[in-house]
């Protein structure tokens, strides 16, 4: 029984530190994205990166949600409950994402080689980087309340 649960602890640490390094490279790309917005291109190609990777982080708090006991015991409900706030935050943040890099890049590509600040993009791009924080905040949360051995006994 034990090797069953340091099993699963091991396959938690691999997913984990994953879904740290997707959080990281999400927040390295949303303090370096504004000294590329000169290139269209790539800005382009770093959003996409991005954006990939808050999909493959949410994926992974996914896997280790479904991995746990509770879910193998039927108890769906109460593994949901406890990464409700989490899940919502994601997906919140993902769609912020999502429309703030359109909203953007169609700026770009409309105004060519000038990057204007209009008052409801630096509105956006504020909601957008406070719900990354969030985000952040309630990934780590799900991420410690799921690293409980009692999960996967």
């Amino acid at each position: 029984m034990m090797s069953d649960t340091m099993s699963g602890v091991r396959q938690y640490q691999w997913l984990v530190w994953t879904a740290v390094v997707m959080l990281c490279l999400d927040l390295c790309f949303n303090s370096t994205v504004l000294l590329f917005s000169h290139s269209t291109l790539i800005s382009l190609v770093i959003y996409i990166i991005q954006d990939v990777c808050l999909i493959f982080s949410i994926i992974l708090i996914s896997v280790a949600t479904f991995s746990t006991s509770l879910l193998k015991m039927g108890l769906l409900k109460e593994a949901v409950r406890r990464v409700r706030w989490s899940a919502l935050g994601m997906l919140s943040y993902l769609a912020l994402s999502i429309g703030f890099h359109t909203v953007s890049l169609q700026q770009q590509w409309h105004e060519g080689d000038t990057y204007v600040w209009s008052d409801p993009m630096l509105a956006f791009f504020s909601i957008q980087r406070i719900a990354g924080g969030i985000h952040y905040y309630l990934f780590k949360r799900a991420l410690f309340r799921l690293s409980d051995d009692k999960f996967y006994q």
